[in-house]
């Protein structure tokens, strides 16, 4: 008899959880002859987006006509893509949103052999480049108004021109422009953010973060002269994030009430951590050990030279060494641009973290391919400088 306790590591070479099937609804109606081809999730300046595929073939006899297509999906459409798992314990399973949108283009092709339709849905993003950045809106006592014939121009000359306090419009507490001949303070980063979305946007179509959690993330960050008239909303909000060092994507979301979408705001590599490992060379294929299929990677010498300009570096500033294309096993659906990636100690170092502590992996964009029932992952090594 002894005292020793053995502990064993559980080792999984089949799937942990249970197949799923992805379904497609069009306004609120589940579709079953249209496909999903892909899903890609993604920032600036591609976003996210979704591939639906329609073939008659697969439809029989009853099968509406490629030329038809509008009578199943119309242009503009709600497009929703759920992920719904089977032989969960407890009841029916509740759907896992993976995209919501809305069918912007439509492609037909007719061929020898099979006529197909490919419906290509797109999120939020679509309706931010529609919208146009014009006008300001000033305070005015306790009150606002919109001035269409300004220009949209913050800190214009270096010089503070926003509200001293913030003002309630819409249902929200933000800070608007100073009106003219008053004393203005600068923008911060944040509030031209909360600004933009707050007064080009209809109340309630977008979740977004408050003010607060906005300012925190871009560090109180006052915003440079920035001159926004006559671009797009998506292009706007692009510019006030680069000039704080965060990024922007939109995002579903599971709620059964309020807005299907919300646009987040993030610090590349500095959120969650995914771990993607490779096994080491000449073992059994396992699944808790292994989840790349293949990687592909591409370095770069950095740029030379010195930084000419003064004062310290930002504390965003990073250098890009080198970008890697994964592909996993299977299909997985949780990862998001921003994540930052990871190897797990077991794990062969396929992004050079170990060697290099300063670097950063992080997802740029993630592409479902259901047809091949795979994840393909952009991912970007960088190094922050100190």
């Amino acid at each position: 008899m002894n005292n020793r306790v053995d502990f064993f590591q559980p080792e999984i070479t089949d799937l942990a959880i249970p197949a799923g099937t992805a379904v497609v609804s069009v306004e609120g109606h589940v579709r079953g002859d249209l496909q999903p081809a892909e899903i890609i999730r993604a920032g600036w300046p591609g976003f996210g987006r979704a591939i639906l595929v329609y073939r008659p073939t697969a439809c029989g006899s009853a099968a509406t006509a490629v030329e038809d297509i509008e009578r199943i999906c119309p242009m503009g459409a709600g497009v929703r893509v759920d992920m719904v798992y089977e032989g969960i314990a407890g009841g029916d399973p509740r759907p896992y949103p993976l995209f919501v949108g809305r069918a912007e283009e439509i492609q037909m092709r007719l061929g020898d052999r099979e006529e197909t339709v490919e419906i290509i849905a797109r999120d939020f993003s679509a309706e931010l480049e529609r919208t146009i950045v014009f006008g300001r809106c000033v305070a005015a006592g306790q009150a606002t108004e919109f001035a269409e014939d300004l220009p949209t121009i913050f800190n214009s000359g270096q010089l503070g021109n926003a509200s001293p306090s913030l003002v309630q419009h819409n249902g929200r507490a933000y800070r608007v422009f100073a009106a003219e001949g008053t004393i203005g303070r600068p923008w911060r980063c944040g509030e031209v953010i909360e600004y933009l979305l707050s007064e080009h946007l209809p109340a309630g179509c977008l979740g977004r973060p408050s003010l607060a959690r906005l300012l925190a993330l871009t560090g109180n960050a006052v915003m440079p002269d920035l001159d926004l008239t006559g671009r797009n909303l998506a292009e706007a909000l692009w510019q006030c994030c680069r000039a704080a060092g965060v990024q922007f994507r939109l995002d579903t979301r599971d709620s059964e009430s309020g807005p299907g979408q919300g646009i987040v705001f993030y610090r590349p590599g500095r959120g969650r951590e995914v771990e993607l490992n490779r096994q080491p060379s000449g073992q059994r294929l396992s699944l808790s050990k292994t989840n790349i299929a293949e990687l592909q990677g591409r370095r770069q010498r950095p740029a030379g030279g010195s930084r000419m300009s003064p004062g310290p570096s930002p504390a965003h500033e990073s250098t890009v060494i080198e970008r890697f294309d994964v592909r996993t096993l299977t299909l997985e659906t949780d990862y998001q641009p921003g994540d930052r990636a990871v190897t797990g100690p077991d794990s062969r170092d396929v992004f050079s973290l170990r060697r290099d502590r300063r670097a950063i992996c992080h997802i740029e964009t993630v592409r479902m391919d259901f047809a091949e029932q795979q994840t393909h992952l952009r991912i970007t090594h960088a190094r922050t400088h100190p």
